[in-house]
């Protein structure tokens, strides 16, 4: 399982680095290095892979159930749709503070 403070660390780093206007991939690989001593360092590495090979976002992230819940993917996917992506993230990230069992499913 994976902790909320890496989750956590990985909504933050997508929201800020895609807003700042960095590509997925980038931000990806910032992620897995700054995650570097946990499991979601592997996850990070595996979506810029799957992005590099022509995956949507959504679909990178489908393959990880135990990461990303389904409603998140959902916001991601209409995130993409609407090419409002990074503020999706953002999105994410404050309902998150909100309620974090329901975005990162730490329960």
């Amino acid at each position: 399982m994976y902790s909320q403070q890496d989750l956590l660390t990985f909504w933050e780093i997508l929201a800020k680095r895609t807003c700042a206007g960095q590509n997925l991939v980038s931000s990806l690989e910032i992620i897995s290095n700054r995650l570097a001593d946990s499991p979601l360092a592997e996850v990070a590495r595996s979506l810029g892979n799957d992005l590099r090979n022509g995956l949507t976002l959504t679909e990178a992230m489908s393959k990880h159930p135990d990461a990303f819940k389904k409603h998140v993917l959902c916001w991601v996917e209409g995130g993409e749709m609407a090419g409002i992506l990074d503020r999706m993230f953002v999105f994410i990230l404050e309902s998150a503070w909100r309620c974090p069992d329901c975005i990162l499913g730490t329960s």
